[in-house]
């Protein structure tokens, strides 16, 4: 450590400004076979410390070590693929084309957004919305915001979430149980990052400002939070209880019959091979993969 800061005072020094990226960058430490150099740290410590990086010795030290850890995260959060996600590649679209390209802002907003993902998932969050749509090519845009606004200064006021998602949400799915979504985790699908960002931003009871996504305004309220369940591997046996549109008589007993062939010791695998009703799964022996919160019916 003394030796690398002793580096570090050195090039200050010598060059009387941080030092850009150059192909004679001494490597200030390796993450994962990765090589993290001097000026990269540099230019991080400056940019976020601004005013207060006055390069002492504790300074650097301190701020190093909070580095180390940030890169050990994103190592992680890359070895889960969070980078590889179609979620995490558009966000990384949009911000491609606001900031410069440099190779190291791009580098630093991804890891950036790398840590970010992998610490939200470590939470599932309980969230219910209000969510006003601005109508077919934005068409109703004053109207929805006008709205928003109101039932912004209602809830303020004390009125019940819920009650109000019921009487104006737009949100055909929600709106009957008082805009609850459920629970949810990190890396929505595409189009939700700035929900996303609104309910990691609240804490358990509170409820968001009005903001703006590509579906209309959105007021969100953070119901409650747990430790992140994460995903799980299944397969699965499925008998249909309706055939285009029409009840099956007989589908509870069948899949009975499967269950008591499987509680005498039946391979699952041969079993819904012969009998799942889900072509996408049968033939693989029901295999669906791995899946979090919210994929599938909450009953199943």
């Amino acid at each position: 450590m003394n030796r690398l800061l002793y580096f570090f005072f050195v090039l200050l020094i010598v060059n009387g400004s941080l030092l850009s990226q150059t192909s004679n960058d001494e490597t200030l430490f390796t993450v994962g076979g990765e090589k993290v150099p001097v000026s990269e740290f540099l230019y991080i410590y400056q940019k976020n410390l601004g005013d207060k990086a006055d390069f002492s010795e504790k300074s650097l030290k301190e701020y190093l070590d909070l580095y180390i850890k940030f890169k050990l995260k994103v190592k992680k959060a890359k070895d889960m693929k969070l980078d590889q996600s179609p979620a995490f590649k558009n966000e990384m679209k949009g911000y491609r084309e606001q900031l410069a390209k440099s190779y190291l802002v791009d580098k630093e907003v991804s890891e950036k957004l790398i840590k970010e993902a992998y610490d939200r998932m470590q939470k599932d969050l309980s969230v219910s919305h209000i969510l006003i749509s601005t109508g077919p090519a934005n068409r109703d845009e004053a109207k929805a915001k006008d709205k928003i606004n109101k039932i912004y200064n209602e809830l303020k006021n004390g009125a019940s979430f819920s009650d109000l998602a019921k009487k104006y949400s737009n949100d055909k799915y929600s709106k009957n149980d008082g805009g609850n979504l459920g629970w949810v985790t990190a890396m929505l699908p595409n189009g939700f990052y700035e929900f996303e960002n609104q309910i990691y931003s609240l804490k358990k009871g509170e409820f968001s400002q009005p903001f703006r996504s590509k579906f209309g305004y959105h007021i969100v309220k953070l119901n409650d939070e747990r430790p992140a369940r994460g995903e799980i591997e299944a397969s699965h046996i499925l008998v249909r209880d309706k055939i285009k549109g029409k009840p099956v008589p007989d589908a509870k007993n069948k899949i009975d019959s499967i269950y008591n062939k499987l509680k005498a010791g039946e391979n699952f695998v041969q079993l819904a091979r012969k009998y799942s009703q889900d072509d996408k799964t049968a033939a693989k022996g029901g295999y669906l993969g791995f899946f979090g919160i919210n994929k599938y019916d909450q009953t199943f």
